[in-house]
């Protein structure tokens, strides 16, 4: 076991569980819902009376660091449009949007107003609530019938769609690594594909950034940004670059006796691609501030690679230790319309234009990482090799930091094949069974 790793949530609380995030695949990403304090009723399998619908659940509010970019989008080039970042007249507060269960997205899920247990009856795992919703699937926190222990499971209608879910749950298998959410399996019902993933009951890293309202810090930035590194790097060796690392794909695991040192994991691989030569990286995908400029600018006949995340963790760094978005220029982007800000934000990317906020004490160390992750030539950039390597980052890193629970590209034992989860995700495509 590596020092970063820790035991498995057996028993969170419902407060907690209620922050487990993990997004959907393309094309485009579930937006859960923060689950009520109010408990939720789920239907049984069994007939019950009709019940009037539940009063909308109140919709939770968080701050965020700056004002978010904007949403990931994966689309063809062709049918591309800019998405509007949010006003930047108030740079660090500002609301995200929560879904509430009365969503006309959530219709699929509601007998009568009560939510359906998608799995009710199913021999190994029940449902013990519903963490969020989106509009392609919902997940829940969910217990193994014969060892009690709990995962998240993300839920999403048979049919079509789930083709766009194969590259993330095929990429996603692929990696054991204490600094990335565990992939545990993937199962059928008569009318859902259920993917069963670790639980982290903290929340997401946006989260645990914004509750820190006078800044983390240096030590504990890159305590975090270690592992975000080691994640990445153990990503890269199994051939998966991720292409939308930012706080929000990111979860946290507190530590009673160590607080200043959570334990983070990558959760996010809608947007992962594996570095392979017969499919070409030349999609424009990712979340916009946090998005490498050889991806933004991509033309047809080229293509990029993994420094695309090497960006993406020069602004998570970035982000880190000042509690901004390097690329966003309130002075700036006020003068400007909604696409005005939009187009400003990605100029500054594509410029490599950002400055260190004068009134945060960083040192010169972290200041030079940033510089040399923030490269807008590919080729030039720092690797992520010699970001492992540099001396500021490697300052307080456990020994076997880089230990895996297996070898690259081994297969946990007991964890599905991977014909096995391709064949699971054929069968998906095929709509509900008849009952």
């Amino acid at each position: 076991m590596g020092c970063f790793s820790s035991k498995e949530q057996e028993a969170p609380t419902k407060q907690a569980a209620a922050a487990h995030r993990v997004s959907a695949a393309p094309p485009r990403p579930v937006q859960q819902a923060q689950a009520s304090a109010a408990p939720r009723q789920v239907a049984q399998p069994q007939p019950q009376a009709q019940q009037a619908p539940p009063a909308p659940a109140p919709a939770a509010q968080k701050a965020l660091v700056t004002p978010k970019p904007a949403p990931s989008v994966s689309q063809p080039k062709s049918q591309q449009t800019p998405a509007t970042p949010q006003s930047p007249t108030s740079p660090l507060e500002l609301n995200s949007p929560t879904t509430s269960i009365t969503d006309p997205d959530a219709a699929p899920l509601l007998v009568n107003g009560v939510l359906k247990d998608p799995i009710a009856g199913h021999a190994r795992w029940k449902t013990l609530d519903m963490l969020g919703m989106g509009a392609f699937g919902s997940v829940w926190l969910c217990e193994n019938r014969s060892t009690g222990a709990r995962f998240a499971v993300k839920v999403l209608e048979r049919g079509i769609n789930v083709k766009y879910v194969r590259r993330e749950v095929i990429n996603h298998s692929k990696i054991h690594c204490h600094q990335v959410i565990e992939f545990k399996e993937v199962f059928l019902t008569k009318e859902y594909l259920c993917l069963v993933l670790e639980l982290a009951p903290g929340g997401d890293l946006l989260s645990y950034i914004n509750d820190h309202q006078s800044g983390l810090q240096e030590p504990e930035a890159r305590w975090i940004f270690q592992q975000l590194v080691i994640g990445v790097h153990h990503c890269h060796e199994c051939g998966v670059v991720n292409r939308d690392l930012k706080p929000e794909n990111c979860l946290v695991l507190q530590q009673e006796n160590r607080p200043q040192k959570p334990l983070v994991k990558i959760c996010d691989f809608g947007y992962s691609k594996q570095m392979d030569a017969s499919s070409l990286m030349a999609s424009k995908v990712g979340t916009p501030g946090y998005i490498a400029p050889e991806v933004m600018q991509n033309a047809e006949d080229t293509e990029y690679g993994p420094a695309a995340d090497i960006w993406s963790l020069g602004v998570l760094l970035y982000v880190l230790l000042f509690r901004a978005y390097p690329f966003l220029d309130a002075s700036e982007a006020a003068n400007a319309n909604a696409q005005g800000q939009f187009m400003v934000i990605l100029k500054r990317i594509v410029d490599s234009k950002y400055s260190f906020p004068p009134n945060v004490r960083v040192s010169d160390e972290a200041k030079r990482l940033i510089q040399r992750m923030l490269v807008v030539d590919p080729k030039e950039r720092i690797t992520i090799a010699q970001i492992c390597e540099d001396p500021w980052f490697k300052a307080g890193l456990p020994q076997r930091a880089f230990a895996v629970p297996y070898k690259t590209g081994q297969r946990r034992k007991g964890l599905q094949t991977e014909p096995e989860i391709e064949k699971i995700l054929s069968q998906a495509q095929r709509r509900a069974l008849p009952a």
